[in-house]
């Protein structure tokens, strides 16, 4: 009986400190700074001017390693092929800034252009918009993983 007594105290501080140390993984579609956008398709569709989404880097301005500007994105064309549903991610919410002022500085002017936060913009508001324009849309498949 006494060495049951001295032997659950130190099984509850095994316990105790093991699940202290035992943190769970944040989901990496929740890490970095990341917004919502619907830009219109631009370029002619050749080698030197690729169809591609408004603001989406072309592929030679990416720098593989690098963690300045857009360090990846998402796109999938509307279902018309005049616009394209987009999530841009940046490592921090200063580099967002810096990407995201020249589309706000746009907004006005371009027809159909919009943008979300995705940290003031619920889920289910960024479906809705998103659906008008892709049937079928799910922004739950919508992300794109940073390592």
């Amino acid at each position: 009986m006494n060495v049951r007594r001295a032997v659950m105290p130190v099984v509850c501080l095994l316990v105790a400190v093991g699940s202290a140390f035992a943190q769970h993984r944040v989901d990496p579609g929740s890490m970095y700074a990341r917004v919502y956008a619907i830009v219109p398709m631009i370029g002619s569709g050749t080698w030197d001017d690729p169809k591609r989404p408004m603001f989406a880097p072309l592929p030679t301005q990416m720098t593989p390693g690098s963690r300045t500007g857009i360090i990846a994105f998402n796109q999938v064309t509307s279902d018309d092929g005049n616009f394209a549903l987009i999530e841009i991610v940046t490592a921090n919410r200063s580099e967002l800034a810096s990407v995201t002022s020249p589309i706000q500085a746009q907004l006005s002017t371009v027809p159909g252009l919009q943008l979300f936060d995705r940290s003031t913009t619920s889920p289910a508001t960024v479906q809705s918009a998103f659906q008008l324009l892709k049937k079928n849309f799910d922004i739950t498949k919508f992300r794109v993983v940073v390592p």
